[in-house]
């Protein structure tokens, strides 16, 4: 075997890295292990059923009355134990998370004559998660509902060693915004040109959140400084649907350093979100879709004043030939606006209850306008910026055996991030770009002129991925697999 080939298997064997752990590791889906016993006598009870409800899902313990499901997707769940000549026991409210154990403990009352109902408890989330390798946190579809956030974003930075730079970027225990790593359904949206998020997420499509900032498992790669895995929400088992729709304003006191403040009007924030959920009719509930939208508009607490247009011009240079053109209206106008539109569609097909392919599509488009103090008695002559992205993911996961299960994906994003005041660069309202440099000092206010910049750059990547999950024992999970990428990057940075 030649080197080059010695060293390419090297790669490949270090590439199939094996992970041992008491838990799912890396993946979109949880588990649930536990026991059920006599609860008079303390016996385990083998060949027992254990069923979530409202689902397929399922296992039966073995001789130690021990069980354990994988491939669980995240939520929460009614979990039923039942045997024969023993009543039914549920346990409601088990939160299964992404990447984690849950332990639960199912004590059986023998059945009298009189036939009792089934016991019904209420699962508690333990202090302490005794499977926890790394520094991770979990936010569910039910408490991000809660919270007063306007995107996925603002969930991010209420967790702990997360913060928020002047640009917008995030930054997770003091790393660069660059190294972090972004995950939707398994697969990384991390942007190859800036490394940020090349897709952004409507809150209320999301299930669970999960943020990872230490000890990162190998499967991740080329993560430095923390993970932000988002797993978006299934089909609902009935239809359902809803929405959401608020208004507001800034206001402040401050009316000096806040131009404007004072004029408060109610629609100047608005956000309306609309989703529904469900079995498509006539598939026998093994098709269904969820499709949530979402329009978002903030004109921001940052004005200029309208006192010049770009096409004004001014002399300050000379005291005898001074002149100041001034054409403006003088009517405010917003410098830090923003407006978002989300779309996200999920189509789940069920085979049978071990194969399951699902299509996962989301995209976004925002413009959006950074404060540029400068311009703020020109404020029409500086730029607005663009910002678009898809995303499509076709999953198939297949179990195996109840102990084994893969899942095969295949993925494509792209991301364009556009910068101008005119679309075409050769547009007659750009003007003499002299007028830009009509004063001495380059710091003070502009008179004229039109900012120049053209700025154009776009990220296309495809993938696909392959993981191969088994319960080798009741305590060590293994699981390997392959991932391939191809980027396509462009840049065009025209003045």
């Amino acid at each position: 075997m030649k080197k080059q080939d010695k060293l390419l298997w090297l790669v490949f064997t270090l590439f199939l890295c094996v992970f041992f752990s008491g838990r799912a590791i890396g993946g979109q889906t949880g588990k649930l292990v536990g026991k059920v016993f006599d609860v008079d006598s303390g016996d385990p009870l083998p060949y027992a059923n254990v069923i979530l409800e409202k689902t397929t899902i399922g296992a039966a313990t073995d001789m130690n009355g021990e069980f354990f499901v994988i491939n669980i997707p995240p939520g929460v769940y009614t979990v039923t134990a039942s045997m024969l000549g023993y009543q039914k026991m549920s346990i409601k409210n088990v939160q299964v998370f992404v990447d984690h154990t849950t332990h639960l403990r199912f004590g059986l009352k023998p059945m009298t004559l009189s036939l009792g109902k089934s016991v019904i408890v209420t699962a508690e989330q333990p202090l302490i998660q005794k499977d926890l390798t790394s520094t991770a946190s979990s936010v569910t579809a039910s408490e991000i509902r809660n919270m007063p956030v306007e995107s996925f974003e603002d969930v991010l930075q209420l967790q702990a060693g997360i913060v928020k730079d002047s640009r917008g970027d995030l930054h997770i225990r003091g790393g660069r915004a660059s190294e972090v790593a972004y995950l939707i359904n398994g697969v990384s949206v991390s942007d190859p040109f800036s490394g940020g998020v090349a897709v952004e997420v409507n809150q209320e499509a999301i299930q669970e959140l999960k943020v990872i900032s230490g000890t990162f498992n190998a499967e991740y790669g080329k993560v430095m400084s923390g993970v932000v895995e988002i797993v978006t929400k299934d089909p609902s088992s009935t239809l359902t649907g809803g929405g959401s729709i608020y208004f507001g304003d800034y206001v402040s006191r401050d009316k000096k350093l806040f131009y404007n403040i004072d004029s408060v009007s109610p629609t100047d924030i608005t956000n309306g979100q609309l989703y529904v959920s469900g079995p498509i009719p006539f598939s026998k509930k093994k098709l269904g879709f969820y499709l949530s939208t979402r329009a978002y508009h903030n004109e921001g607490w940052l004005y200029g004043q309208r006192r010049f247009n770009p096409s004004d011009s001014s002399n300050f240079q000379n005291p005898t030939s001074f002149y100041m053109q001034e054409t403006g209206d003088k009517k405010p106008v917003p410098m830090n606006e923003q407006k978002k539109y989300y779309a996200n569609l999920k189509v789940v097909y069920h085979f049978n209850p071990s194969v399951t392919i699902s299509y996962n599509g989301l995209g976004n488009y925002s413009t959006y306008r950074k404060y540029n103090h400068l311009f703020k008695y020109n404020p029409d002559g500086d730029v607005h910026h663009y910002s678009y992205g898809y995303t499509h993911i076709l999953t198939l996961n297949h179990m195996i055996s109840p102990k084994t299960f893969y899942t095969l994906k295949y993925s494509n994003y792209f991301v364009q991030y556009r910068s101008y005041l005119y679309k075409d660069p050769n547009d007659r309202r750009y003007v003499n770009p002299e007028l830009l440099r009509n004063r001495e000092d380059s710091y003070s206010f502009l008179t004229g002129g039109t900012n120049m910049t053209h700025f154009n750059r776009y990220s296309a990547v495809e993938g696909i991925k392959f993981d191969i999950t088994s319960q080798v024992s009741k305590s060590h999970q293994i699981k390997t697999g392959l991932e391939y990428k191809y980027n396509t990057l462009y840049l065009n940075n025209g003045v």
